[in-house]
This record gives C-alpha cells, sequence and structure tokens, in this order.
C-alpha cells in the first residue's frame, strides 16, 4: 500500500511540475495598417447631331447638345476639379478656348463651344476659372456638358469632329 501511495505521489508530482511548466504566457501586439489615398477617375461621352446651315442661317438657330463626363472620387478629398481641354482646333485661352470641329473632307472648321450651364454662359475650359468642381463622396457622378454650335455658320456638306480631353484633378 504504501508503493501503491509512492507511485501515486510521484505521478501527482509530475502532473504538477510539468502543469507549471506551462503556466506562463506572453503578448505581443500588431499594428494593422491600410492607406487610402485620393483617388479619382473620369470617363467622358461626346455629343452626336446634325446641323443644318440652311436653317441656322435663316433663323438664327443655334445647335444645343449634350455630353456627359462621368467621374469618381474617393471620399473625403477636397479640391477636385474637372477641366476640358480646347480640343485639336483652339483658337482662344484656356479660360475662353475657341472650339471647332473639322471637317473630314474639306477641312472646313465649324465653331462651337461646351458649357457648365444651361443657360450656355459659362464656357467649360482648362484654366483655373472655368473648370468644375467635382463632388468627392466615393459615388459615380455624372456632370452634363452642353454643347451649342452657333447659328450663321455655312460650310460643305461633310461630317465634322474634335476631340476634347477631359481630365480630373486631385
Amino acid at each position: 500500500m504504501k508503493a501503491f501511495k509512492l507511485k501515486t505521489l510521484v505521478f501527482a508530482a509530475a502532473l504538477v511540475g510539468s502543469a507549471s511548466a506551462m503556466a506562463g504566457s506572453a503578448t505581443a501586439t500588431m499594428t494593422n495598417t491600410t492607406t487610402i489615398p485620393t483617388v479619382c477617375s473620369i470617363s467622358a461621352q461626346g455629343f452626336t447631331n446634325n446641323y443644318d446651315p440652311v436653317v441656322a442661317n435663316t433663323t438664327t438657330a443655334v445647335k444645343d447638345a449634350t455630353a456627359s463626363v462621368t467621374y469618381t472620387c474617393t471620399n473625403g478629398g477636397t479640391g477636385a476639379l474637372i477641366s476640358l481641354s480646347g480640343g485639336n482646333n483652339d483658337t482662344g485661352t484656356s479660360d475662353a478656348p475657341a472650339r471647332h470641329l473639322t471637317g473630314a473632307e474639306f477641312h472646313d472648321l465649324l465653331a462651337y463651344n461646351l458649357y457648365s450651364d444651361t443657360n450656355y454662359q459659362t464656357v467649360w475650359g482648362y484654366g483655373a476659372a472655368d473648370t468644375v468642381s467635382a463632388i468627392e463622396d466615393g459615388a459615380a457622378h455624372t456632370a452634363t456638358v452642353y454643347t451649342q454650335i452657333p447659328a450663321g455658320q455655312n460650310f460643305h456638306a461633310d461630317t465634322y469632329s474634335d476631340t476634347v480631353t477631359a481630365t480630373i484633378t486631385f
């Protein structure tokens, strides 16, 4: 019986000894970081219409149409601005572009312009004074570009085009 008690005590001591060997702990912390930069993306859709110089000359009617600029900027940015270049045939300045559509065959220059307002009063340019502020909330937005071809232009029957670059600066 003494041998049994002795074996039990030795076994119990071994258990206590092994439990105390695993009784400690240590901790460490890790810092997790991500950065969301101020980022914007932009795309543009131009206008297509038919300009009738006979009607435009006799009624002094202008030809209006719309185009669009779609953009998304990260939430919390400040000061993003959308500008529209003068196109391939600009004869004006950055704050007052004088855009022209070029005829494919006869190379006539048909005047037109792009505006940021429905009244066709504010030319949408590429100088500091004529850009449009972007909404920076992480959602997609579409800005309407109001286009106008002035009346009184009498040119050849042709297909006229121009390429304007939309830029968002953030």
